[in-house]
């Protein structure tokens, strides 16, 4: 790999001019496989929005179960303005009560990136997932309950049992239909959407927020 180098001048909040050199690793064909530092800006709806990141991933067995164990860090909270190192790891978003979106790396938004946020609810993701899970098993019991109505009604059962057990899956299917079309676009819904765009190009620093200068 050949390591090529470029600096982008920052203008801090107390109008400070400091620089920062960004270490950029390529290989052969030119390609970026690595970075030091990328300045981010978070645009939310919600201030207990944080970047975090994945520090490390940990896998085990109990049994014949499998788990796997994420550890975090937090990065910063909205609206960070901050150089973060290690482009290159995975992070994502989150926060008290803000569903987690999916892991995202920031090397490919060098040297600077707004993220546009739109928090979804945790506890809405929490009632979704619920209303599904309830919806799913009526819905099934419904299901059964009237075959198993068809099928005594066809041999010896009673009149009167089999349309009883028939109204009971008949009901339990109608519920399970309407919680679950109530919960599938609730828990979709509740999904934490991310959007992100460059702030500037290297050379280009009249295009960067003011940022914290924090030692990298």
């Amino acid at each position: 790999m050949n390591p090529s180098y470029q600096v982008n001048g920052v203008l801090t909040a107390d109008e400070r001019l400091k620089w920062l050199a960004v270490l950029t690793l390529t290989d052969a064909s030119g390609a970026v496989v690595g970075t030091r530092a990328v300045l981010v800006h978070l645009d939310v709806d919600n201030t207990n929005v944080r970047l975090m990141r994945v520090a490390g991933i940990g896998f085990g067995t109990a049994g014949n179960i499998s788990v796997s164990v994420a550890s975090t860090m937090n990065v910063c909270a909205a609206p960070c303005d901050r150089w973060v190192e290690k482009g290159s790891d995975m992070f994502y978003v989150g926060g008290d009560g803000v569903t987690p979106s999916p892991t995202f790396s920031l090397v490919d938004h060098q040297p600077s990136v707004s993220m546009k946020v739109k928090a979804g609810g945790a506890g809405q993701r929490i009632a979704g997932y619920m209303l599904i899970y309830v919806g799913a098993t009526g819905l099934a019991s419904g299901a059964m309950l009237g075959i198993l109505s068809l099928a005594i009604g066809s041999s010896v059962g009673s009149p009167t049992f089999t349309d009883t057990l028939g109204t009971i899956g008949l009901v339990s299917a109608i519920v399970g239909a309407v919680l679950l079309a109530i919960g599938i676009p609730t828990f979709i819904t509740a999904a934490t959407d991310l959007s992100f765009e460059k702030l500037g190009k290297p050379g280009d620093p009249s295009k960067l927020p003011a940022a914290k200068t924090d030692s990298i």
